[in-house]
């Protein structure tokens, strides 16, 4: 008899670890596998805040003449009046004539996507001078601060020598900083 109440025991035993345990046990481990996603992102948050703290910090330790560079490189806003200005400064200090600069959209109203954060205005800009001032003046185009692609130039010549230039292309500004 004692040996009839040892096996039901320990068959009940078995039955109850086989319905209570084996699940509960798969449950742990389940739960073991999310605690450790949860780390793992937990690291990679931690990485990214170190990362944007270091940038934060690099950013910081950036002068402000530098930063108003950045600022002429591309623009935070759109002003036509700047635009203008910046053109007519450019063609003059060549010692060319401005005639002057019309702004168009690209590619939408307020100017055309190019990726990075940037907006492109087209612009069609007019002057006219010598030889000598149109070098000029291809020469502070390339080496002035402003981002600007040229598409086209147009280049005329009357019977006083002189040159008639018309200049296609596209200016950029960020969206937001």
């Amino acid at each position: 008899m004692k040996v009839i109440i040892i096996g039901l025991l320990l068959a009940g035993s078995m039955f109850a670890v086989w319905t209570y345990a084996f699940p509960a046990w798969d449950r742990i481990v389940i739960a073991r596998r999310e605690i450790s996603a949860i780390r793992d992102i937990e690291q990679k948050v931690d990485k990214i805040k170190k990362t944007r703290d270091e940038i934060i910090s690099r950013y910081n330790s950036i002068g402000q003449e530098k930063k108003d560079r950045l600022d002429q490189l591309v623009p935070a806003q759109l002003s036509q009046e700047d635009i203008f200005i910046f053109f007519n400064n450019i063609v003059t200090n060549s010692g060319m004539r401005f005639e002057s600069v019309g702004l168009s959209s690209v590619g939408g109203e307020s100017g055309g996507e190019s990726g990075g954060g940037r907006k492109t205005l087209g612009f069609d800009m007019k002057a006219s001078g010598s030889y000598t001032n149109f070098r000029a003046l291809l020469n502070n185009l390339e080496t002035n601060v402003r981002l600007i692609d040229i598409d086209s130039i147009g280049i005329s010549e009357d019977a006083q020598k002189i040159f008639s230039l018309s200049l296609k292309g596209k200016t950029y500004y960020a969206n937001e900083r």
